[in-house]
């Protein structure tokens, strides 16, 4: 994902809320670029991604490289778990966080 210059003015969550609030919510988290971290640095990583959600998969990657079949219809989404978990439903009623905060995202081929 890619940061905009500068957030709406009148957007009071912070990035980090956004990003902390999608590692809790993934079903998938994907940790790339781990040939350029050390052993240590995706160990640490993996463990703030545990700590914030412990049933979800981790995968490590480089250059974003992973099976199809890892991160698409794995068989981890519950419904039943997301409708329990917080803001559900007020999920409709607003933009998404990643609009309000400028991130977006882009494939270069």
């Amino acid at each position: 994902a890619a940061v905009g210059a500068s957030p709406r003015p009148d957007d009071e969550r912070a990035l980090s809320k956004l990003l902390v609030d999608q590692v809790e919510f993934a079903d998938v988290v994907l940790l790339n670029k781990v040939d350029l971290a050390t052993h240590a640095d995706v160990q640490r990583t993996r463990a703030a991604v545990r700590a914030l959600n412990d049933r979800c998969a981790i995968a490590k990657t480089t250059r974003a490289c992973v099976p199809f079949d890892a991160i698409v219809r794995t068989g981890r989404y519950d419904e039943e778990a997301a409708k329990r978990a917080r803001g559900w439903m007020s999920g409709e009623a607003h933009a998404p966080e990643s609009e309000a905060l400028g991130v977006s995202s882009w494939v270069y081929r």
